[in-house]
């Protein structure tokens, strides 16, 4: 054991991954199969997709995994949030945003959650 709590661990992990384009959907279904009492295969297709269509597959596979909508988000929920004028699902750290780019991990301390999720 590391001793690294499960977020910190999780994002480790994804940093030693490479970034692949239209990821973002993906990594977050990877951050909930994780804490998710039932098993998620987070490689399907319905996690993936283009930028433009993230609000809609976040929201979607936040229903099917029966994630409850939070307006409060706290370190390991999820959310797409809006970073200037960019759109990105992203993991909350408690401080700030944690986002999959095809460049790697992303920390986001001004993001603005559009719409958030509660991960257990």
């Amino acid at each position: 054991m590391s001793g690294l709590d499960p977020l910190a661990e999780f994002l480790a992990a994804e940093a030693a991954r490479p970034g692949v384009e239209g990821d973002c959907g993906r990594f977050l279904a990877r951050w909930v199969a994780t804490r998710a009492a039932t098993p998620i295969d987070a490689s399907g297709p319905q996690f993936g997709g283009k930028p433009s269509n993230l609000y809609r597959i976040v929201a979607r596979c936040c229903k099917s995994l029966r994630l409850a909508e939070t307006n409060y988000p706290k370190r390991g929920d999820v959310a797409v949030v809006r970073v200037g004028n960019a759109t990105m699902a992203a993991i909350c750290t408690g401080r700030g945003w944690v986002a999959k780019t095809e460049r790697g991990v992303l920390i986001v301390n001004d993001g603005d959650a559009i719409r958030s999720w509660k991960v257990a």
